[in-house]
C-alpha cells in the first residue's frame, strides 16, 4: 500500500480517517459485544429462517474466463494519422457555407418573432364586442372542416373582421399613435413573403446537411453490413420526403398568401372554386405539410444520435451549462420573460445597447469556452471508479469541515446554510456505515498514525481510478456543441431584439428612429459575433483556467456580484446597465461557476475516491450533484425561520390609533359639505393589476380625472390643461406654485382598491399628492406623475435576486432581499437630482402609510382617498388588505359619531381574520378593557370587520409602528417568483387592543391571484356602509356634522389596463377536451374571479340611484346612463401586458395618448360633468 502525498484533498481525508479512527476505539466495546451475539446467537437464527425460505441451490457450472477488456489508449499513444486528421481539422479556414447558414437562421428567426409579436397585436385590435383576426392565416378547426372550408362562412367572417379593424381604426386608431389594422395587415403578408424564402433557404440547408451526414459509413463496424446500407437508404428516403413536404409547402404558402391579400387588402373577397374557400384549404394543407415536413427529418436526427456515442459523451460531460443556456432560452422566449424584455430593449440607449452587447460577448464566450473545457480529455465527466481511495474518509471529513464552516459565517453574519450542506454528508457518511462500517481500532504507539496514513484496508488490491481516454472525436464534438451553444445565445438575443422593435418599426404610426438606433446596431454586432463563434476553430490547447478568456470572465462576475450587493450600487448601476445587461451578466456567472467546479473536480484527485457506498448501494455511478443541491435548498427552506423576506417597518411619525371605516366616512362627509337638497358624488375606484403597465396607467387616470396637474398630450379630456413645453423658469415657478394649490383641494374619490400593478399606481399618485399637499411649490416630487414610474426597475430586482436571494437559498444568509431593492428603487423618484443619493427622508414612496393617511386628512382636510391594496394570504387563501384604515364598522345601532372621549373604534375591534380558515360564526364582541364579552353582533358597543374572509395589515401593526408606501403598495404586487412573498409578523406591543392575538403570521402574495380587478374590496366595503350612507342621507346619522339631507350618489371607476378579449356566443366556443377540461376549469378560477368582481361591481353601480334609493337626474333634467366607469386601454399594443416593471418611454406616450381615444373621453367626459358643482340633484 502507498502513502498519498499531501494535498487539500488528502488533508480533508486525513481529517475524516482521525475521526473515524477515533470513533473506532471509542465505539470497539461496542461493536465486540454485538459481534459475539451474532457469532453465537443471531446467524444460526437468520440462518435457518434463510433456509426455510429461500432453499440454497447448486451453484453454476464454471465457465471460461471473461479476457480483461483491452487497456485504454493514452493520451500520449494515440495513432498518428488520427493526430494528422485532427490537426487538419483544426487548421482547416474558416467556412464561409457555415456563416452564411447561420445568417440566414438567425434572420429568419428574427423575422418569425417580429411576425408573430406584430400579428399578436394584430389580433387585440378590435374595437368593444369586435371579432379580432390573423393577417397570417385563416382560422381553421379541425372539428369542422366543412364550416372551414365553406365559401359563404369564410366570406362571412373576413367581413366580420375587417369591419371590426375599420372601427377599431376610427375609434382607437386615429386618436393614438397607432397604425391602422389594414395597413398592419398589409405589411405581415409583405413579411410573410420574405420569410418564405429564408425557412426555404434554411431549411434546405439543413435537409442537405442532414443527407450528407446520413451518407457518410458507419465508424463502427457493424456485424451485418447489409442491413446497415438498407437502414442508411431508408433514412435516405425519409429525408428526401421532407424536402418535397418543403417544396410543396412553399407553393401552398404561396397560394395562401394571395387568398389572404385579396381577402384582407385588396376589397374583401374570398378566392373561392365551386363553394369551397382556397384560403383557409391551404391552411389545412400547410398544417399538414409542415408536419410531413419536419417529422421525418427529425426520425432521423434522432436515429443518428443515438449512433453517435461520442456526441452522447460530449452532451453528457458538458450537460451543465447545456441545461442553463435552456433554461435562458425559456425564460427569454416564453413568458413573463419574453413580454417584460420587449420594453426593456425599447427603453435602450446607448449606454445600455452597449453594456448589452458587452454582456452578450461575455456570456457566449464563457458558453463556448466552458463547454469545451468540459469535454476535454482531462476534464471529461466519467463514473466513479468501482475501486479506489475509500470515500468514506473524505466525506466525513468534508462534512465536519463544512459544519465548522457553516458555523463560523453564522457567527459573523454570513448565514448557516454550509452548515446543512455538512449535516447532508454526514448523513451520507452515517448510511454508509451499513456497508462499510468503521475501520479496525488501531494499535498502540505509532500505528494509529500509519493507518491515518494509508488509509483504510481493503480486501482488494487498489489499482486507482482508469487513466484518461483520448478520444478525439469527443473533442471535436465537445468544440461543435461550444462554438453552436455560444451561437444561440447570440441568436437568442437577436431574436429577442427583433421582436421588441417589432411594436416600433411596424404597429406605431410614425415610428420614431432615434429609438431604434441602439437596438439595431447591437442586434447586428450581436449577430456578426454569432456568426463568427459559428465558423470559428480553435487549436485544441487546454490553458489554464485562470488565463482562459471564460475563466477571467467569471472572475470578473463574481466579483461584479459583490460589487452589487452594495444597496445603492445595486440600484444605480443595475439601473444604467439595463435588465438584459444583467440578466446575461448573471447567467455568465452561473455558467463559469458550473465549468470551474466540474473541471477542477474531475481534473482533481477527488476523482480518485470510489463513489460512497451509501450512494453505490442506491446504484448511482456518479455523485449527485444536482439532486445533492435540491436537496440543500429544501432542507435550508425548511430550517429557516422566514424572517428573510420580512417586509420592512419604520417607527410612526406620531403614535395614532388606527381610524376605521366609520370614521373615514364621517371625515368624507365632513369635507364634502353640500347645500339640502344637492347631490354629492362619492366615487369609488376599482384599479386592474398588470405589473408597470398597470401602475402608469392607473396614475395616468387618476392624474386626469382628479389632478393636482395636467396630463401631457391630454389637453381637452383631463381636469387641468398641461402648460407649454418651452416656459420662462417665471412661468415654470408659477405652475409649480398652481400646482400645489390644486393639491390643497378636496379630491371626491371615497376608496380606491388596487391590486398588483393598480395599487402601486394608486401609491405613487396619493404620494405626490401628500408631498405637493405638505411642502407646497419646493416639493421634489415628479412634475408628471408618470415620472415616478419611469426607470427600469427590472434590473435592480435581477441584480438582487442573483447576487443575494439565490445564495441566500443555499446559505441561509441575511442580506436585503429583491422585494427591498424593488421599492428602494421606486423611491429613487424622488431624488432632488441624479447626484442626490437618496430621495429625502419621508417623501414620496418612502413615506410611511400611516403618516400618508394623517398628512392628507387633518385639520378636515379629504386630499387623498382611503387605499385598499389588496393582497392574498399564502397560508389559508384569504385576501389580504393593506390599508391605514381598519375596515370595522360600528355593531348594533347605525351610529358612527362616537363622542370625543369614546375609545377609538379600532381598539373595539375584535379582528376575525382566521375566520376564513373555518366555518362561518357568531362574533364575541371586546370591550374597551380588552375582555371577551359573549354578546352578539345585534348589541352596540363594539366594531365589526365589514370585508369577508379578509385579514388587514392594521391588525398586525403596533400603534408606534409604520410600513413604508413603498413596501405597503408591493405586498400587493408580489407576483411569484420576480418577487418573493412577504413575511408579516404581529410582534409584542405596548397595547394590543385590536390586534390579532400573539403569535401571528401571514405570507403575502400577489393581489392578482385573489381579484385582479381591485373591485371586490369596493364592492364588499359599500354594501357595509350604503346602511350608514343611507342614514346620513336621509338625516339620522346622530352625531353628523355634515348637512342634514345631503344626497349621496354612488360612482363607481374601474380603471383597466388588459386590452379587451373578443367576446363570442357559447354556441361559437369550441368544445373542450373532456380529458383537459378539469384542470383548464381548475386553472381558470383566478380569471374567473376577476370577471366575477368586476361584473358584481357594475350590478351594483350601474342604476341611477343614491344611497337612500332616490333617484338621480343631472342638471338638464334626464337620468344618467349609469353610475359605473370603465377606462381601459384597446389594443395597446401586444397581446397582454408585462407584469415586470419596466415601461420604456414610447410605451408611456402610447398609453397617455389613449386617453384621447372615443371610447376613453366619452366615459371621462360623462364623468367629469357629473362631478361638477350642483351637477347632480335627488328627485
Amino acid at each position: 500500500m502507498k502513502v498519498q502525498s499531501m494535498n487539500f484533498f488528502s488533508a480533508i481525508g486525513f481529517v475524516g480517517k482521525f475521526v473515524e479512527l477515533v470513533l473506532a476505539m471509542a465505539l470497539e466495546p461496542v461493536r465486540r459485544f454485538f459481534r459475539k451475539l451474532w457469532d453465537k446467537w443471531l446467524s444460526k437464527l437468520f440462518g435457518r429462517i434463510a433456509d426455510r425460505i429461500s432453499p440454497k441451490r447448486a451453484p453454476a457450472p464454471a465457465g471460461p474466463e471473461t479476457p480483461p477488456p483491452a487497456p485504454p489508449t493514452p493520451p500520449g499513444d494515440v495513432p498518428a494519422a488520427e493526430e494528422l486528421e485532427e490537426a487538419e481539422a483544426q487548421r482547416r479556414p474558416w467556412s464561409w457555407r457555415v456563416a452564411v447558414c447561420y445568417l440566414v437562421m438567425v434572420a429568419g428567426w428574427a423575422l418569425l418573432t417580429i411576425m408573430r409579436r406584430v400579428d399578436s397585436a394584430l389580433q387585440q385590435m378590435h374595437f368593444d364586442q369586435g371579432v379580432g383576426g390573423s393577417a397570417l392565416g385563416f382560422k381553421v378547426s379541425l372539428g369542422d372542416l366543412r364550416g372551414t372550408l365553406d365559401a359563404e362562412t369564410v366570406t362571412g367572417t373576413v367581413t366580420a373582421i375587417r369591419n371590426s379593424w375599420d372601427e377599431y381604426a376610427r375609434n382607437v386608431a386615429d386618436h393614438t399613435t397607432l397604425r391602422d389594422p389594414s395597413e398592419i395587415a398589409v405589411t405581415l403578408l409583405t413579411l410573410d413573403s420574405v420569410f418564405i424564402v429564408l425557412y426555404a433557404l434554411a431549411v434546405g440547408a439543413a435537409l442537405v446537411a442532414l443527407y450528407r451526414t446520413n451518407a457518410l459509413p458507419d465508424p463502427a463496424d457493424s456485424p451485418s453490413p447489409d442491413r446497415e446500407s438498407e437502414q442508411q437508404n431508408r433514412r435516405s428516403r425519409m429525408i428526401v420526403s421532407g424536402g418535397v413536404a418543403l417544396l410543396l409547402l412553399i407553393v401552398v404558402d404561396v397560394i395562401e398568401n394571395i387568398a389572404l391579400w385579396r381577402a384582407y387588402a385588396d376589397g374583401g373577397s374570398v378566392l373561392a372554386i365551386g363553394g369551397l374557400a382556397i384560403g383557409p384549404l391551404m391552411s389545412v394543407l400547410k398544417l399538414l405539410l409542415t408536419v410531413a415536413m419536419i417529422g421525418p427529418p427529425l426520425l432521423v436526427v434522432g436515429i443518428l444520435l443515438l449512433k453517435a456515442t461520442a456526441l452522447r459523451r460530449a452532451v453528457a460531460s458538458a450537460r451543465g451549462v447545456l441545461i442553463v443556456v435552456a433554461a435562458l432560452v425559456l425564460l427569454v422566449s416564453t413568458g413573463i420573460g419574453a413580454a417584460q424584455l420587449d420594453d426593456v430593449v425599447r427603453s435602450w440607449d446607448g449606454l445600455r445597447g452597449l453594456w448589452a452587447f458587452l454582456a452578450c460577448v461575455v456570456l457566449a464566450g464563457t458558453v463556448t469556452g466552458a463547454t469545451r473545457r468540459l469535454t476535454a480529455d482531462d476534464a471529461l465527466d466519467r463514473p466513479a471508479p468501482d475501486s479506489g481511495d475509500s470515500a468514506q474518509p473524505f466525506v466525513l471529513g468534508l462534512g465536519l469541515i463544512l459544519v465548522a464552516l457553516g458555523a463560523l459565517l453564522s457567527w459573523i453574519g454570513f448565514g448557516w446554510g454550509l452548515c446543512v450542506a455538512g449535516g447532508l454528508l454526514l448523513a451520507i457518511w452515517v448510511l454508509g456505515l451499513a456497508f462499510d462500517g468503521l475501520p479496525e481500532p488501531p494499535g498502540p504507539g505509532a500505528r494509529f498514525l500509519t493507518q491515518i496514513k494509508v488509509g483504510r484496508v481493503r480486501r482488494t488490491p487498489d489499482p486507482g481510478p482508469a487513466p484518461a481516454v483520448h478520444d478525439p472525436a469527443i473533442a471535436a464534438w465537445g468544440d461543435r456543441l461550444g462554438r453552436l451553444a455560444g451561437a444561440t445565445v447570440c441568436g437568442l438575443i437577436v431574436g429577442l431584439i427583433a421582436r421588441a422593435t417589432a411594436l416600433d418599426s411596424y404597429i406605431r404610426d410614425a415610428p420614431e428612429f432615434s429609438l431604434l438606433l441602439a437596438p439595431i446596431f447591437s442586434a447586428v454586432a450581436i449577430c456578426l459575433l454569432g456568426a463568427f463563434l459559428a465558423v470559428y476553430r480553435t487549436k485544441r490547447v487546454k490553458p489554464k483556467v485562470w488565463s482562459s478568456l471564460w475563466g477571467v470572465c467569471t472572475f470578473v462576475a463574481f466579483a461584479a456580484g459583490f460589487f452589487l450587493l452594495n444597496s445603492y450600487i445595486g440600484i444605480h448601476v443595475s439601473e444604467k446597465a439595463g435588465t438584459v445587461a444583467i440578466l446575461l451578466g448573471g447567467f455568465s456567472l452561473m455558467i463559469g461557476v458550473i465549468g470551474l467546479l466540474a473541471t477542477q473536480t474531475r481534473k482533481s484527485k477527488v476523482s480518485q475516491y470510489a463513489l460512497a457506498p451509501a450512494l453505490r448501494a442506491a446504484r448511482f455511478k456518479r455523485f449527485p450533484v444536482l439532486a445533492f443541491f435540491v436537496v440543500w435548498i429544501l432542507v435550508v427552506s425548511a430550517l429557516d425561520p422566514g424572517g428573510y423576506h420580512d417586509i420592512r417597518r419604520m417607527p410612526a411619525q406620531q403614535t395614532m390609533a388606527t381610524p376605521t371605516l366609520s370614521d373615514a366616512w364621517q371625515g368624507f362627509l365632513n369635507s364634502h359639505k353640500s347645500t339640502t337638497g344637492s347631490a354629492q358624488p362619492v366615487v369609488m375606484v376599482g384599479a386592474q393589476g398588470g405589473g408597470i403597465r398597470a401602475a402608469v396607467w392607473t396614475a395616468l387616470v387618476m392624474e386626469c380625472l382628479f389632478g393636482p396637474g395636467p396630463v401631457s398630450g391630454a389637453n381637452g379630456v383631463c381636469a387641468h390643461e398641461s402648460p407649454s413645453e418651452n416656459r420662462t423658469p417665471e412661468e415654470q415657478k408659477a405652475d409649480d406654485q398652481k400646482l400645489a394649490e390644486q393639491a390643497m383641494g378636496s379630491v371626491p374619490v371615497f376608496l380606491a382598491s388596487g391590486a398588483s400593478g393598480g395599487s402601486v399606481g394608486l401609491a405613487a399618485w396619493t404620494a405626490r399628492r401628500a408631498d405637493l399637499l405638505q411642502d407646497g411649490a419646493a416639493s421634489t416630487a415628479p412634475r408628471q406623475v408618470e415620472d415616478a414610474l419611469r426607470k427600469d426597475f427590472v434590473a435592480p430586482d435581477i441584480a438582487r435576486m442573483l447576487s443575494a436571494d439565490l445564495p441566500h437559498a443555499l446559505l441561509a444568509w441575511d442580506w436585503p432581499d429583491r422585494a427591498e431593492m424593488l421599492e428602494r428603487s421606486w423611491e429613487q423618484a424622488w431624488r432632488r437630482g441624479p447626484d442626490d443619493p437618496s430621495p429625502p427622508a419621508n417623501r414620496g414612496m418612502a413615506r410611511g402609510l400611516r403618516d400618508l393617511w394623517s398628512t392628507t386628512h387633518g385639520n378636515g382636510l379629504w386630499a387623498s382617498p382611503v387605499l385598499a391594496m389588496n393582497g392574498i394570504s399564502v397560508e389559508d387563501d384569504c385576501r389580504f388588505v393593506v390599508s391605514a384604515v381598519d375596515f370595522a364598522l360600528p355593531a348594533g345601532e347605525v351610529a358612527p359619531y362616537q363622542p370625543a372621549d369614546a375609545p377609538p373604534g379600532s381598539s373595539l375591534d375584535q379582528p376575525n381574520d382566521a375566520a376564513c380558515r373555518g366555518p362561518v360564526r357568531r362574533e364575541v364582541l371586546q370591550q374597551p378593557g380588552g375582555t371577551n364579552r359573549g354578546v352578539s353582533r345585534d348589541e352596540p358597543g363594539g366594531y365589526l370587520d365589514v370585508l369577508p374572509s379578509s385579514n388587514e395589515l392594521v391588525d398586525y401593526l403596533c400603534p408606534d409602528e409604520d410600513v413604508p408606501l413603498s413596501t405597503a403598495s408591493h405586498l400587493s404586487a408580489r407576483f411569484p417568483l420576480v418577487s418573493p412573498s412577504g413575511r408579516i409578523d404581529r410582534r409584542a406591543c405596548a397595547s394590543g387592543a385590536g390586534l390579532v392575538p400573539e403569535p401571528a403570521v401571514s405570507y403575502v402574495a400577489d393581489g392578482g391571484l385573489f381579484d385582479n380587478s381591485g373591485a371586490g374590496t369596493v364592492t364588499d366595503a359599500w354594501r357595509a356602509l350604503q346602511p350608514l350612507a343611507a342614514a346620513s342621507e336621509l338625516g339620522t346619522a346622530s352625531g353628523s356634522e355634515a348637512a342634514v339631507g345631503s344626497c349621496l350618489v354612488p360612482i363607481f371607476v374601474q380603471i383597466d389596463n388588459s386590452p379587451p378579449a373578443a367576446t363570442r356566443s357559447s354556441q361559437a366556443d369550441p368544445r373542450p377536451l373532456e380529458l383537459t377540461a378539469p384542470v383548464k376549469a381548475t386553472l381558470g378560477q383566478v380569471n374567473s374571479r376577476e370577471a366575477y368582481a368586476r361584473a358584481s361591481a357594475a350590478a351594483a353601480f350601474t342604476r341611477p340611484l343614491s344611497a337612500g334609493g332616490k333617484s338621480i337626474q343631472t342638471a338638464d333634467g334626464s337620468s344618467p346612463a349609469s353610475l359605473w366607469f370603465r377606462i381601459t386601454l384597446a389594443g395597446q399594443p401586444g397581446p397582454e401586458p408585462p407584469l415586470g416593471w419596466t415601461l420604456a418611454d414610447a410605451t408611456v406616450n402610447e398609453m397617455r395618448s389613449q386617453l384621447t381615444s372615443d371610447t376613453n373621453r366619452q366615459a371621462i367626459t360623462e364623468l367629469r360633468k357629473l362631478l361638477e358643482a350642483d351637477a347632480l340633484k335627488c328627485k
